[in-house]
């Protein structure tokens, strides 16, 4: 059986070209449990849809309610160091 792939959102710490730190969400990316990658830019909280109408309403708003649950989970794990990590587009 292989490694078990997954990701969440993590807060990362990165320096800038002026050693400045900058905090924030980002998608974080494992190889069982090693972390493997993260994402280039921070997340954002939005969701597509394109059928319209009140029940796609309902399942924006739950797909948005979901994304905002898993960043507030990401402030109970270990800060990541952006420098030492591979970067993903």
């Amino acid at each position: 059986m292989g490694k078990k792939v997954h990701w969440n959102h993590r807060v990362v710490k990165r320096k800038d070209a002026n050693g400045e730190t900058e905090w924030s969400l980002r998608e974080v990316m494992y190889d069982g449990n090693r972390i493997e990658s993260v994402t280039a830019e921070p997340i954002g909280v939005s969701t597509w849809s394109d059928l319209g109408g009140p029940a796609t309403n309902k399942k924006a708003l739950k797909e948005l309610e979901w994304t905002l649950k898993a960043m507030l989970r990401a402030l109970k794990h270990p800060i990541v160091n952006y420098d030492r990590l591979r970067v993903t587009k």
